[in-house]
């Protein structure tokens, strides 16, 4: 609320008061255009809040009255939220096109009585509210397409020349001339403010887009998907570039955050760790441009969950994943559900059982309050089968074999035979628990089938490093053992055909024995 602006107790005082009185306050009755006008007046408000006051609501039940517009008129998906509408209301901007469009269908209104357009015909048209009709008229003269080309393309010389002439003009009155040229000086702000490079319907095809990609990503190689998420990257932003309508710029950083996430997830997929990072962190500032407690948490998430790859202290992961839970609040989203795993797997690192089985709980307990679109199959969601996969690769860490096996018999239920990543990696901590049993001969034979079984495509530096680790699993007295060697030789010819990033401080060419960065045993 502005500081010269009333509270809405001044209005709900004016509401009552008619509705004492008996008066009919219906959106088409001159009564609820009076009223308008007068909250106005006296409250220090702006015409959107008027409508909203003057209707009795709050500002959540305006956003759903258009939620609910939209569904019974067949408008569309509407993505507007408490946090637009209140700064709709209060703030310096205003809305786009298409949320002008939806206000004014929801209040029966139009932009002149909204005070988004000025009316120059110098008299209220029939269909103008009393809202309208109460304000002084101002002096207009016709507008020309004379006056535009002197407003856009005379440049910005001409329009301060211009302004300049017309305020020497009168002085120290001004002139009616003078009034006009300063009105058109505010007429060519209001173009650049209201102003936009990109539409709705191509926001719409780009949050669509962010979507399959989030889907895509479970069922697809990593480096198919990369190079077109990243064109589309590209084309949005060069619309960032602009300054574009309060709603249009926020729904920009929105597809913004989760692509950049989605490059990041990637590139930590194929093993550039640094350079995921720097995406990630590009997706934090999208994130934090909107007030999507989840969105903010997700991406915060997912940065978590990279720093358990290559080598960072495990407190790094816990921190960044309490922090993530902390920007959730009380919101149950995926990406509360996803940091609450990542913690439980930063403590079963560090050794610390009890914090590890309190992390996982709290998953669990996440997990089971989400809905809708939060349990989707995708990047963004968290469905049950991931929490499976979670939850065997925590007990495997923690070395709770009977527990681990069981978990991981239930994880791999779930899984479609066409997804590969999660598969292979619960598959590989199989074959880590039969070689703690004291079994190394079937435990290796066995991850070499499951590694073989797999597309090219899937086996990536992210499992080719769970799959090294394994071998790090015997004592180095049994490193001669021919099923240990066999396969080590089977991992390096895996490494060489599927042209993994060299490992740091490998030298030049990539020998037989080299191996990639080690990360943890932890997938998306």
């Amino acid at each position: 609320m502005r500081p010269e602006q009333h509270s809405p107790s001044c209005a709900r005082r004016q509401r009552k008061r008619l509705i004492d009185r008996g008066c009919s306050l219906e959106l088409d009755s001159i009564e609820f255009d009076d009223l308008v006008a007068d909250i106005t007046a006296c409250c220090g408000v702006r015409p959107l809040k008027a409508y909203r006051l003057a209707h009795g609501w709050r500002v959540q039940q305006a956003v759903d009255a258009v939620h609910a517009l939209c569904r019974e008129e067949g408008l569309g998906f509407c993505k507007l939220t408490r946090e637009q509408l209140t700064h709709f209301e209060n703030g310096p901007g205003r809305p786009g096109e298409h949320y002008r469009d939806l206000l004014c269908r929801l209040y029966r209104t139009g932009p002149v009585q909204m005070g988004w357009v000025e009316d120059y015909s110098g008299r209220p048209a029939a269909s103008v509210s009393a809202a309208t009709i109460r304000r002084p008229a101002a002096r207009a003269r016709p507008h020309t397409q004379s006056d535009d080309r002197s407003v856009v393309d005379g440049g910005r010389d001409t329009m301060r020349e211009a302004v300049r002439a017309a305020l020497r003009r009168g002085y120290p009155r001004l002139a009616v001339n003078a009034l006009d040229q300063l009105d058109l000086l505010r007429q060519h702000m209001d173009t650049i403010l209201t102003s936009s490079t990109v539409s709705a319907v191509a926001l719409d095809r780009w949050e669509n887009a962010a979507e399959e990609y989030g889907l895509a990503f479970k069922y697809r190689p990593p480096r198919e998907i990369l190079d077109d998420l990243v064109l589309d990257f590209a084309d949005l932003q060069h619309h960032a570039a602009y300054r574009q309508a309060i709603d249009s710029q926020i729904r920009i950083c929105h597809i913004s955050a989760r692509l950049a996430a989605l490059v990041g997830n990637i590139l930590t997929d194929l093993g550039h760790h640094r350079h995921a990072r720097n995406w990630f962190s590009t997706a934090q500032v999208a994130a934090d441009e909107t007030d999507d407690r989840a969105l903010k948490c997700w991406v915060r998430a997912r940065e978590a969950i990279v720093s358990l790859y290559h080598h960072r202290p495990p407190q790094i992961a816990i921190t960044l994943a309490t922090e993530a839970q902390w920007r959730a609040g009380r919101t149950m989203c995926a990406g509360a559900a996803i940091a609450a795993a990542t913690e439980a797997r930063g403590w079963a690192r560090l050794g610390d059982r009890v914090r590890t089985l309190h992390a996982l709980h709290r998953a669990e307990h996440i997990a089971g309050k989400l809905a809708g679109e939060a349990l989707a199959n995708s990047a963004f969601g968290y469905p049950t089968r991931q929490l499976a996969f979670h939850r065997e690769a925590v007990l495997t860490l923690v070395d709770h074999l009977p527990h681990a096996q069981e978990a991981q018999r239930e994880a791999l239920a779930l899984y479609p035979a066409t997804e590969y990543v999660n598969p292979t990696l619960i598959r590989l901590d199989e074959a880590a628990c039969v070689i703690r049993s004291g079994d190394r001969g079937s435990g290796y034979q066995k991850a070499i089938a499951d590694l073989l079984a797999v597309p090219p495509g899937y086996r990536t530096p992210l499992v080719l490093s769970r799959a090294y680790e394994l071998s790090e699993m015997a004592p180095p007295e049994r490193h001669s053992e021919p099923t240990l060697r066999a396969y080590r030789e089977t991992l390096a010819e895996l490494s060489e055909t599927d042209a993994l990033p060299r490992p740091p401080g490998s030298g030049g060419t990539r020998g037989p024995g080299a191996r990639p960065a080690r990360m943890s045993p932890c997938s998306f």
